[in-house]
């Protein structure tokens, strides 16, 4: 028993869902290591230190009220988004969501799970089977419970019918869908006064370098002005991504003369890596390829060599890092960094420098583009083509 929590205390204190040994049989390890731990803490005559842990009265109240935490933490986690279900971040916000989740989990427990252990669904069942033997009004206890179940199921109602809603997509995702750049958001980007940015040098390092990579949060130290009307240039380029180059898609188009973007909502890496295998068997890559992913999920290390090796005969390939408010962002970031040493043809696109530096160019969620971000990311996909 002592085994076992020590080693859940260990994989608690070291281990996160981006880890591969969780894969590779270490959830079956804590489950073990788990089992040991109930096993030792059931068996009579338990060891006295075991005992003492496991039961101090804090934790006798949590493991009693346990099935509810774990219910109810991840509609909680849900309902409190940073920035834009509450304005907090860091400690506070986790404080308010341990308090709400402990106060659900104890209302529950008490109104709910205890009722129904002592026996309270078997006696409405019965209030409602004397009713109608006797033809009497149904009892105040039956009532409550039938009343609860409306409640209950109109909740239910509620969220399918909010989880089935169409949301309103920004502009630029709208004019990205047809296929076009939406005239009132071409205006938009026009009324844009120009900025000086300070945009990532683009640098690629060889194969062979045994210099470190760079750090994706490095300063930039190359500063160029993108204008309201950014170069059109003439390109066989084909670039590949998710809803961020599906937002900036209609402004690609238009400056880049023979650019083919093939960008979805919702896309994870892997068929980013699908994608590029499909044109490269068509023969339908250009000379040029921007890759930009990452911020749907973690991005596998493997995966990523292998996309690498799929673009190995492209003479220039651009890859946009992470920024975007995940738990996947420095893990994904990381991943790019480590691996842009393997290939002397890729080019990294530091988004998340560049972008750190202008709140302004995402909307509320913290993902999409703004007028402003779509013009940034264009330039800084222009500068680096070159």
């Amino acid at each position: 028993g002592l085994v076992g929590l020590i080693g859940l205390a260990w994989a608690i204190s070291h281990l996160n869902e981006f880890d591969p040994l969780l894969y590779r049989g270490g959830f079956t390890a804590v489950a073990l290591l788990a089992a040991a731990v109930v096993a030792a803490a059931a068996r009579p005559g338990r060891p006295v230190v075991l005992g003492r842990i496991l039961g101090s009265r804090p934790l006798v109240w949590i493991g009693r009220r346990s099935y509810g935490i774990y219910l109810w933490f991840w509609p909680v986690l849900m309902l409190t988004r940073p920035d834009l279900d509450v304005p907090l971040r860091g400690a506070p916000l986790l404080g308010l969501r341990v308090g709400l989740t402990l106060a659900l989990a104890a209302l529950s427990y008490r109104f709910v799970e205890l009722p129904i252990r002592q026996g309270a669904l078997g006696r409405v069942w019965d209030d409602i089977r004397l009713a109608r033997r006797t033809r009497t009004p149904l009892p105040r206890r039956a009532a409550a419970w039938g009343l609860s179940l409306c409640v209950v199921l109109a909740c239910l109602g509620v969220g399918v019918a909010v989880d089935r809603t169409v949301v309103d997509r920004p502009t630029h995702v709208a004019a990205a869908e047809a296929g076009g750049l939406n005239a009132a958001f071409a205006a938009r980007l026009a009324a844009l006064p120009a900025t000086t940015t300070t945009l990532a040098p683009a640098t690629t390092v060889a194969e062979t370098s045994t210099t470190p990579a760079p750090s994706t949060t490095v300063a930039p130290t190359t500063t160029s002005t993108v204008p309201v009307a950014l170069p059109t240039i003439s390109a066989k380029v084909t670039a590949i991504g998710d809803s961020v180059l599906l937002g900036a898609k209609p402004l690609l188009e238009h400056q880049i003369d023979g650019v083919v973007v093939d960008a979805d909502i919702g896309r994870q890496f892997d068929a980013v890596v699908t994608t590029v295998r499909t044109y490269k068997s068509e023969g339908r890559l250009g000379d040029a390829v921007v890759i930009q992913t990452g911020n749907n999920g973690p991005i596998n290390p493997g995966q990523f060599d292998q996309l690498l090796e799929l673009l190995r005969e492209v003479s220039k390939v651009l890859v946009v890092n992470v920024k975007v408010e995940r738990a996947w962002q420095n893990a994904n970031n990381d991943v790019i960094r480590n691996a842009i040493p393997k290939a002397p043809n890729v080019t990294l696109i530091d988004w998340h420098a560049l972008a750190g530096a202008h709140p302004e160019a995402f909307y509320d969620d913290g993902l999409h583009l703004t007028p402003s971000g779509i013009r940034l990311f264009t330039g800084a996909v222009l500068e680096a083509l070159g």
